[in-house]
């Protein structure tokens, strides 16, 4: 990458990516030349290349506090899968069960 390259780049991959293991991390390479801070790489829990149907809330997340400036949090399945459980063990009996 051409270290004068005018705008930051961020990257996103899975954590079990292929494209990490042939490319060899290049992506990070990309970082680390350009100039600008706020170039970022992004990794997806227990995803591989797509992440958007491995890992869709965690893929969602990563890009949603990469663009606002959030700390929504980029959860594991199996992080996902207890918060989902202690949500519906809290739920009252009857109420609808929304989003917060």
């Amino acid at each position: 990458m051409n270290s004068n390259f005018p705008i930051a780049v961020s990257f996103v991959y899975g954590s079990d990516d292929w494209t990490r293991i042939v490319d060899r991390d290049y992506a990070k390479e990309c970082i680390v030349a350009n100039k600008h801070v706020d170039s970022q790489f992004f990794v997806v829990p227990d995803s591989d290349h797509n992440m958007h149907m491995d890992n869709p809330q965690a893929l969602a997340n990563t890009i949603i506090n990469a663009l606002l400036d959030l700390h929504l949090p980029v959860l594991t399945l199996k992080e996902q899968e207890i918060e989902f459980k202690e949500y519906i063990k809290n739920a009252e009996p009857g109420k609808e069960l929304t989003l917060e």
